[in-house]
């Protein structure tokens, strides 16, 4: 049958959001946000059934199960065989629907010689009424308004509550991070999932249909509660309250208060379930509420009788997949059986680049070279990056063996643009290792690049080593910069989170990087914005770091930072009397490749792309116009068709253009330099002295360079600080 699940994203909420609002349903589930937030905890997948009905895929310590159709009431019967279909047919194992809403099972009315139908314990709903839990009237509830009244007390004049945006980014991730480190260590694991459930919903909260709301002591967020709206209920549902539990009073206040200034209409409220846990229970039985939002489990028992399969959750030890770790879902899909339980396409053999639909396939051999990477990471990356990238791919015996990915940037050099790739990702699945297929890799990506008039590629690597015999050299150090003490003393920091935010990023990125190099990747409103999803997608931020001068506040400089486990500086652009320099702690970073002499030449002398493309159309060898100054000698290895003799003539600005000549050496009379492709990378990219270099290959004396080398100028400063 026709269905295909994918990963639940905030992009999919206006397809999907009508669904929620098709039948009657008073849990939790009923809408978008809830899906959303534990999408990872439970590796939520959607699919739409004929328009009619949204159907989950969903995984949990190797179970494989599903949730209650989202449709009209008239069509539940249909789509719930349909998801039957596609469990028995589709993955072979019977359907099981868990937290099953109690007005869809009584609409099923399942026979019970086929389906299990359990009430699960613990897992029900608290309702309570919207009236009592914003006036807290009456005696049940008179010890949460005492609490509440001491609160005012307390902190009479200190307190403000406000309805939080997308500009209270920052103040929420701070919170986070004060409440996670409270709870220590020995934490369910939900708690972590939650944390950063929230962290997601924060990143997209432009995009959700959410209400959130805090209370600020003192300044500082000090409680916040995220919650959505159930129109057919008339029903707010409350996902996450977190408060300082140090502040007496402060839960009761952020509970009446978000559902007084967020929900003024509603007539229920529901504040989900206890997790079973009996401190939980407790807490959401102390607010009286009116009623309960029943779930159940619905498992098939009639499906592969007489096969073993009839029994519980027997089924699911053959996924073997989602068991405790991502090793070992790695594992069930290098057997041959997908996440969901489906057989794993075919690669066909060979070298090539990769279709879109081969593209999201590369995931899993990125998972396995890069271990490290975080779930939240590779949803980035193969969501944005691979929209405009190429991958090179090659296949043996039906299985990917190796890759290189190719992220296109446009490369400012002296005032002109060249459209110039960042090979990342490059790996080899572990068993085919050893055997060329990465050299054999990178040599089609290199003569491509030749072909294409491309002047050069670049890197980050994890191994220098692994890079040098195929002629990859580093031409970059990256600057470490530290904000002064008074900097950070003096400096606000405002979140950059919208499209104006992006356009002035990038803005003052360019201009910053203008007045310090001659050569840097490109920074439009599309960057900044793809930087912004970047940072999120690790827990990070960009932020603007604010100034007063006169009274006024005046952009002073640019922040990134990211880091699940532990908080990273990734960038910090600011005015050279904010930061210093930390020398001593730079590190080359970067590694270039020189893939097209003559183009690398007319980039280096702030050329036109197009002109170099144009001039070489033809393929044929071009004369210089003028009588050349000297001769260069490139020894390439590795890519033949950058190997060879160049006429070099030089002019007066420090430029110089290089035509490759077939003239033999003894007809010519002027200086020639001998140099390998990456000795020349790191010389024009104003690495390394060249007199350094050739003194290093033994070609000449360092101090006896052709005379024409000293009118050739050198990029003089060059910042490469992308990471993917």
């Amino acid at each position: 049958m026709n269905l295909e699940f994918k990963p639940i994203s905030a992009k999919d909420i206006d397809r999907l959001t009508p669904f929620y609002m098709m039948r009657r349903n008073k849990t939790c589930d009923s809408v978008f946000l809830e899906s959303f937030l534990w999408r990872e905890y439970y590796n939520v997948r959607y699919a739409i059934w004929e328009d009619r009905a949204l159907l989950w895929l969903m995984e949990y310590k190797g179970r494989v199960f599903s949730a209650m159709p989202l449709c009209r009431e008239e069509d539940l019967k249909e789509a719930f065989h349909a998801l039957e279909q596609y469990f028995n047919e589709e993955l072979g194992y019977p359907l099981v629907i868990n937290l099953a809403d109690e007005e869809a099972v009584k609409c099923l009315n399942l026979p019970p010689e086929h389906y299990l139908v359990k009430e699960e314990e613990g897992a029900a709903d608290y309702i309570y009424s919207a009236e009592a839990l914003k006036t807290l009237s009456g005696k049940k509830l008179h010890k949460k308004k005492n609490h509440l009244n001491a609160f005012k007390r307390n902190y009479e004049g200190r307190y403000e509550y406000r309805t939080l945006t997308c500009d209270y980014i920052q103040d929420v991730w701070k919170f986070l991070d004060r409440w996670r480190e409270k709870k220590g260590e020995d934490v369910e694991e939900h708690l972590d999932f939650e944390v950063r459930g929230i962290h997601e919903i924060l990143r997209n909260c432009c995009s959700l249909n959410i209400r959130m709301g805090g209370i600020y002591v003192d300044g500082e967020l000090e409680a916040f509660s995220i919650g959505s709206y159930n129109p057919l209920e008339r029903m707010a549902v409350i996902h996450i309250e977190k408060a300082n539990p140090e502040m007496r009073g402060l839960y009761q206040l952020i509970n009446q208060q978000f559902l007084l200034e967020e929900f003024p209409g509603i007539e229920l409220v529901n504040r989900e379930d206890d997790l079973g846990l009996e401190g939980l229970r407790k807490a959401k039985m102390s607010y009286c509420p009116i009623d309960f939002a029943k779930k159940y489990l619905v498992q098939q028992i009639s499906f592969g009788q007489g096969t073993g399969q009839e029994n519980g959750f027997d089924w699911a030890e053959k996924i073997g997949v989602l068991a405790d770790t991502e090793e070992e879902l790695t594992a069930a899909q290098l057997g041959g059986i997908s996440a969901d339980g489906s057989a794993k396409a075919v690669w066909q053999d060979g070298l090539r680049y990769a279709d879109e639909e081969e593209k999201q396939r590369c995931r899993e051999l990125w998972h396995e070279a890069f271990p490290d990477d975080s779930v939240a990471f590779a949803d980035y990356y193969y969501g944005e990056k691979v929209k405009d990238n190429r991958i090179l791919v090659k296949a043996e015996g039906g299985k990917l063996v190796s890759m290189a990915q190719l992220n296109p940037y446009s490369f400012v050099c002296r005032g002109r643009e060249w459209p110039v790739d960042y090979i990342v990702g490059v790996a080899t699945a572990e068993d085919s290792r050893h055997r060329g297929h990465m050299r054999s890799i990178l040599k089609k990506m290199l003569e491509d690049m030749n072909r294409a008039h491309v002047p050069f590629t670049f890197l980050m690597p994890a191994d220098e080593a692994i890079y040098r015999p195929f002629q990859f050299a580093f031409i970059y150090r990256q600057p470490r910069f530290q904000l002064t003490e008074k900097a950070r003393e003096t400096l606000s920091c405002r979140p950059c989170s919208s499209r104006e935010d992006a356009v002035l990023a990038a803005s003052f990125m360019e201009q910053w990087l203008k007045e310090r190099f001659e050569a840097w990747c490109r920074r439009d409103e599309a960057y900044a914005a793809r930087l912004m999803r970047e940072l999120a997608s690790e827990d990070g931020i960009l932020e603007f770091l604010m100034e007063e001068e006169n009274g006024e506040e005046k952009l002073a400089g640019l922040h990134g930072e990211w880091g699940l486990e532990k908080r990273e500086q990734r960038l910090l652009y600011a005015e050279d009397r904010l930061v210093t320099r930390e020398k001593e702690k730079e590190k080359p970073a970067i590694m270039a490749r020189v893939t097209d002499v003559e183009a690398f030449f007319q980039m280096v002398s702030g050329g036109d792309s197009a002109a170099v493309s144009a001039e070489q159309s033809d393929g044929t060898a071009k004369k210089t116009e003028s009588e050349p100054d000297g001769y260069l000698e490139i020894a390439d290895p590795f890519l033949p068709a950058c190997a060879g003799r160049y006429e070099i003539v030089t002019d007066k600005a420090g430029g110089a253009r290089a035509v490759k000549t077939d003239e033999a050496g003894e007809k010519q009379s002027k200086e020639t330099l001998a140099l390998s492709i990456d000795g020349l990378a790191q010389w024009l990219f104003g690495f390394r002295p060249l007199s350094e270099i050739v003194a290093g290959e033994g070609s000449v004396d360092g101090t006896a360079l052709p005379a024409w080398t000293k009118d050739v100028r050198p990029i003089d400063g060059v910042f490469l600080d992308e990471v993917v």
